[in-house]
Order: structure tokens, then C-alpha cells, then sequence
């Protein structure tokens, strides 16, 4: 049974390798000079709706029942950041950034804070990633860890200076650690959840057809 278990994990984990690389090698590599600067000629994917909405609130229940319970102090995730840095990243302009809104609102419903205050940190997170993604050599997907890092880590900080200022709580350290550590996590899990959305189907990947 044990052997079976290990097999079963060791599988998993050789799909999202070979997923990332896959990813990887399907970017266009930066022309010489560019420094890894450069505007990606790779189209982006489109959403369907339907699995996004199921995916986002099978996501929140999870994220309200059973991962604040592995959280510890400074070392927490959140699962819905997640999956808006995976669709800032992957899908279009316009569907990532109603996205970003929507699955915002969500996390306010689950929370204490003012409602609205995730959506606007989200929306303006996911237009830097959704301006920077077309500019960047993603050569693997230590990058795409970074942006995602990057992406948790401003949210995170927005919500530490609102709770600050609403004198909620007055000690700016452990918030800023909080934040770091929500951004720490959360992005190292991003390869598996990122395999994860693919496999379901939340995004409808276009194939480019090279002249």
C-alpha cells in the first residue's frame, strides 16, 4: 500500500515537471540583446466561465475550512490569490482583470475587512502582471514563482497598510512578516496549482500557428 502511495505522489509530481517544461519551451526565446526584455508573440488564453466560477468557489470553501488550519502565524496561503495571479498570467487582458474584480469580492465575502478593499488591490496587482507578462523571458517556471511572490506580496501589504491605518492593529512588524510569509508560500505552491488549473480546463488555450 505504501509502495503504491509513493508511486502514485512520485507520478504527480513528474506531471508538473513535465508540465512546467512544457510551458517552458512553448515561450519564444528573447532575440539577442533584448536582455530578456521582450514583447511575447504567444497568444492568450480564454477564459470559460462556467469552470472558473466552480473553480473559484471550490477554492473559497477550501481556503475557509481547511487551509486557515494549516496556516500558522507568519506561514499561510491563500488559494484564491492563486488562481488570480494564474489567470494575470495566462489569460487575456480584459478577462484576467474582470476576474481579478470578481474573485476579489469573493475573498471580502470571507473576510472581516471592508468589502472591495481585495478587489481594488487585485485589479491593480493583476494589470502589472497582465503589463509585465508580455515583457519578461518566463524561461521555466522559476519566474512565473517570482511574479506570482511579487503579486501576493503587494496584495498582502496593501490589506497590512489598511488594517494599520484603521487602527486595528497598531504594530507594523508583524503584519509586514505576515505578508511575507503569505507571499513566500503562496507562491512555491504556484507550479502544482497552475498544473491543476490546466488540467480542468479553466482556461481555453489557443495554439499558435507559426508561418
Amino acid at each position: 500500500m505504501e509502495c503504491q502511495v509513493i508511486g502514485a505522489v512520485k507520478f504527480r509530481l513528474h506531471c508538473v515537471v513535465r508540465f512546467c517544461e512544457n510551458r517552458a519551451v512553448s515561450r519564444p526565446c528573447p532575440s539577442s540583446g533584448s536582455l530578456g526584455w521582450k514583447e511575447a508573440d504567444t497568444q492568450p488564453a480564454t477564459i470559460r466561465k462556467g469552470r472558473l466560477i466552480a473553480c473559484a468557489l471550490v477554492l473559497f470553501l477550501i481556503q475557509g475550512a481547511v487551509a486557515h488550519r494549516l496556516s500558522g502565524a507568519f506561514l499561510r496561503f491563500d488559494l484564491l490569490y492563486l488562481l488570480a495571479a494564474f489567470l494575470a498570467l495566462e489569460a487575456g487582458e480584459k478577462g484576467a482583470l474582470w476576474s481579478a474584480l470578481g474573485i476579489g469580492v469573493l475573498r471580502d465575502l470571507g473576510s472581516t475587512g471592508r468589502l472591495g478593499g481585495s478587489a481594488v488591490l487585485l485589479v491593480v496587482a493583476a494589470a502589472a502582471l497582465v503589463h509585465l507578462r508580455n515583457r519578461i523571458y518566463r524561461e521555466g517556471f522559476v519566474t512565473d514563482v517570482l511574479l506570482v511572490f511579487v503579486f501576493v506580496l503587494f496584495c498582502g501589504m496593501g490589506h497590512a497598510a489598511g488594517t494599520a491605518l484603521a487602527g486595528r492593529y497598531a504594530q507594523w512588524g508583524p503584519l509586514l512578516a505576515r505578508a511575507l510569509g503569505q507571499a513566500l508560500i503562496t507562491g512555491v505552491l504556484y507550479p502544482p496549482f497552475a498544473y491543476v488549473f490546466d488540467a480542468i480546463g479553466v482556461l481555453e488555450r489557443q495554439e499558435s500557428v507559426l508561418a
